[in-house]
């Protein structure tokens, strides 16, 4: 399936996959793990000041890979002659899915922890504030945004990609 974009066919597989790859760099400088308490919020991941995704090392990896999603997609919507490039674009998009899921459950990509030994270590002072009967109403750890959305990049690239595959396939 192709869309006309400025007179020119373009494929959609393309366009879907070149916005997994934009949201994928984006997520990268946003925050991939946040503390909220009460009415505010402290990011627990990557650097303290900031919690960015782009502080640790997954988000690096992340941020190259949304690159390589983008400019793959924007070869395949200029027509260039690259053999298998919606499986390439597709397999891009697992390794993004790959990379988020070593950040969250290994230490891998990470400095000194995991996401998910992050979040729980934040949810384990909460429920330690609790038992002392703290008010902790409102307070919660989770993922951020940015490790929400680079979990979308990796759908979208590999829904382009897949795009592109049924299409060679029909």
């Amino acid at each position: 399936m192709t869309i006309s974009i400025a007179g020119k066919s373009v494929a959609l597989g393309a366009i879907v996959a070149a916005v997994g790859g934009l949201v994928g760099i984006i997520a990268t400088f946003l925050v991939w793990a946040q503390l909220t308490v009460g009415a505010g919020m402290v990011s627990v991941f990557g650097n303290p000041d900031n919690g960015k995704g782009l502080d640790e090392n997954a988000g690096k990896v992340a941020l190259v890979l949304g690159i390589i999603a983008l400019v793959l997609a924007i070869a395949w919507a200029l027509e260039v002659k690259i053999p298998m490039l919606p499986a390439l674009v597709a397999g891009v998009g697992v390794l993004i899915l790959v990379v988020v899921a070593l950040t969250f459950f290994t230490t891998l990509l990470s400095k000194d922890h995991s996401l998910k030994d992050a979040l729980d270590l934040a949810n384990q002072a909460i429920d330690s504030m609790k038992a002392l009967g703290t008010d902790t109403s409102g307070t919660s750890a989770g993922p951020g945004i940015g490790f929400l959305l680079e979990i979308g990049a990796g759908v979208l690239v590999i829904v382009g990609g897949g795009l592109g595959l049924m299409k060679k396939s029909a």
